[in-house]
């Protein structure tokens, strides 16, 4: 067995401003998507591609990865679904323990079964607090984990230092693919001034004035995907706003 880098240190970095990270589901993205959001997301230096889905199969997620390592140079971190969602050429992978529920498959359990592969591939990770958030309806995520979306602000405060507490280099605020809200600004600045973690926060992202209220909080990296799946020049929309 190789040596592991263990962790992706160009992710963790939090010295760039905030980050904008486009997530994919192999699921819902062609090739025709795949080619037009890569060009949209070259021209405006997003900084991440994230991949992965909660009910995406081995097979879409390993052509998904290879298109994308194919046509471009911009870093590709896995955001995975479930164990099966590795790809040894990915750049990295959050490594996510849904802290917010209790479900110990997806606590420690999914974990176990992927580390022996992440290890043999040597892919880099990222180990991340993933906190599924209330956004105003059931996230795909919450059901397939079979946990709850937290809604009380303290709650959620006190589950980001325990991840922190655990080791984890960076927080997931998880509205939930299409939530009806963004997650809540006074806690993004909240968690933010009490924590030294890399945090991330996505869900119900659609319009550049939402990333810029995100990036305002104080998030270093903005995950936008649904909106996307719309209409994918909202990402031109998006960038120009976080660059006022």
């Amino acid at each position: 067995m190789n040596s592991i880098s263990l962790f992706y240190e160009p992710f963790l970095s939090t010295s760039k401003g905030v980050e904008v990270a486009v997530l994919i589901d192999p699921e819902k993205a062609d090739e025709s998507y795949l080619a037009k959001l890569l060009a949209i997301a070259a021209a405006q230096n997003v900084n991440w591609l994230f991949v992965g889905g909660s009910t995406v199969t081995a097979e879409q997620f390993k052509a998904t990865v290879d298109f994308l390592k194919t046509h471009s140079r911009i870093p590709v971190i896995i955001f995975p679904g479930s164990e099966t969602q590795l790809h040894p050429k990915a750049d990295g992978l959050l490594f996510l323990s849904l802290i917010s529920g209790r479900n110990p498959d997806y606590l420690i359990g999914k974990q176990v079964q992927s580390a022996s592969y992440i290890l043999q591939y040597n892919i880099p990770v990222i180990p991340t607090g993933y906190i599924l958030v209330d956004g105003g309806r059931t996230s795909t995520t919450a059901s397939v984990s079979n946990t709850i979306a937290l809604s009380d602000n303290t709650e959620i405060l006190f589950t980001a230092m325990a991840g922190v507490l655990l080791g984890m280099k960076a927080l997931y605020l998880e509205a939930g693919s299409g939530a009806n809200n963004v997650v809540n600004i006074d806690l993004i600045r909240n968690i933010k001034a009490q924590l030294p973690a890399k945090l991330i926060v996505g869900g119900g992202i659609r319009h550049g004035a939402d990333a810029r209220r995100v990036a305002d909080a104080g998030a270093d990296v903005i995950v936008i995907g649904n909106a996307l799946e719309e209409d994918v020049t909202k990402l031109n929309e998006i960038m120009f706003e976080l660059r006022k």
